[in-house]
C-alpha cells in the first residue's frame, strides 16, 4: 500500500518563523502543530485529504489577515506622512530650498523603508506641483534623497546619522544635480549650472536633517521608535545612546534654533539685519556647543575607565 505524502509547509513554516510567529491565532495552530516534526521531536504526520484541506484553509486564512493588516496599517501610515509632508512643506521654502520635505522623507525612510520613503516623496511632489504651482524641484529635490536615506539607514542597522547622511547625499549632490537638465530642458530656465542648485539643496538637507535627527533620536532613546518599526512590520533596530550621539543632538539643536528664528522674523515681520545673522549664528553656536560637550564628556569617560582599572 503506498503511503501518501507528508504536506509540504517546510516554506511556510520558515516565513512564519521569520515573521516572528502569530500564536493564538490560525498561523499559531500551524507552529504548534507542525514545529515538533521539524525539530524532529515527533513523527511526521501524514493527514487525509479533510485533514489536509482544512490545514491549507488555516494557513491562507492566517496569512491573509496577517497581509491585510500590515499592508492597511502602513497605508494609514503612509498617508498621514503624505499630508504632513505637503502641508508643512511650504514653511521656509524658497526655490531650491525645502527644509520641511527632507524631515519627512527621512522620518518615513527610518519607520518603513526606502521603496514607501520614494513613494512618499514622489506623490508629495506630484501633489505639490499640481496644486502649489512649484516647479519639477519638487520631485529632483526629494526622491533621490529619500530612497538613500533609506538605503544607507538599512545598510548601517539603523543608524539615524547616517540615515541623515542619506539624505543630504541623495538630494544635496544627486538631487541638485539632477535638477539641472530638468530645469533647463523642460521648465525652459536659463542661467544655470551644473552646481546651480548645490548649495541651498544642501543648506535644506541639514535644517530638515537636523531636526529629524533630535525627533528620531529621541524617540530610539526611549524604545518607541523601534516599537513603531515593529508595529508597521519594518525591521526594527535599536541604535543606542552614546557621548557621540548626544554631542550630535546638541549640535543639531541649531538646525531647529535656524527654522524658530526665521519663522519668527517672517511672521512679526522683523527686517533687521542682526535677525538674519542671529538665524546662522544659532547652528554655529550649536556645533561648538556640541563639540566642546563632546571632548569634555568624552575625557570624564577616560578619566573614569583608568581608575577602574
Amino acid at each position: 500500500m503506498c503511503r501518501r505524502k507528508p504536506l509540504k509547509v517546510f516554506s511556510c513554516f520558515f516565513i512564519i518563523r521569520v515573521s516572528g510567529g502569530l500564536r493564538g491565532s490560525a498561523l499559531g495552530f500551524v507552529i504548534l502543530r507542525w514545529e515538533p516534526v521539524f525539530r524532529g521531536e515527533r513523527g511526521k504526520v501524514i493527514p487525509d485529504r479533510a485533514k489536509r484541506t482544512s490545514f491549507v484553509f488555516h494557513i491562507e486564512k492566517g496569512f491573509t489577515k496577517m497581509r491585510k493588516s500590515d499592508v492597511i496599517l502602513k497605508l494609514v501610515v503612509l498617508s498621514l506622512l503624505i499630508a504632513l509632508g505637503v502641508v508643512i512643506s511650504p514653511i521656509l521654502r524658497v526655490e531650491g530650498m525645502c527644509p520641511m520635505a527632507h524631515l519627512i522623507n527621512i522620518v518615513c525612510s527610518v519607520l518603513m523603508g526606502p521603496w514607501y520613503s520614494l513613494l512618499c516623496a514622489t506623490v508629495i511632489g506630484i501633489i505639490r506641483m499640481l496644486t502649489m504651482g512649484i516647479p519639477p524641484l519638487a520631485l529632483t529635490g526629494a526622491v533621490f534623497g529619500a530612497f538613500l536615506s533609506g538605503v544607507f539607514y538599512r545598510m548601517s542597522k539603523g543608524k539615524i546619522l547616517i540615515a541623515v547622511a542619506g539624505e543630504i547625499i541623495g538630494t544635496g549632490i544627486i538631487g541638485a544635480l539632477a535638477s539641472y537638465p530638468v530645469m533647463t530642458l523642460l521648465w525652459g530656465k536659463e542661467g544655470l549650472s551644473w552646481l546651480f542648485y548645490v548649495p541651498s539643496f544642501i543648506c535644506g538637507t541639514l535644517i530638515g536633517g537636523s531636526i529629524a535627527y533630535v525627533f528620531l533620536r529621541k524617540l530610539a532613546s526611549n524604545g518607541m521608535l523601534a516599537r513603531m518599526q515593529r508595529s508597521v512590520g519594518s525591521a526594527a533596530y535599536h541604535d543606542q545612546m552614546s557621548v557621540r550621539a548626544d554631542a550630535l543632538t546638541i549640535a543639531a539643536l541649531g538646525g531647529i534654533l535656524w527654522v524658530v528664528i526665521k519663522v519668527a522674523s517672517t511672521a512679526f515681520g522683523l527686517t533687521s539685519p542682526a535677525w538674519n545673522t542671529a538665524a546662522y549664528a544659532a547652528p554655529a553656536a550649536a556645533a561648538a556647543a556640541g563639540l566642546i560637550y563632546y571632548v569634555c564628556k568624552t575625557k570624564k569617560v577616560r578619566e573614569a575607565n583608568a581608575k577602574t582599572e
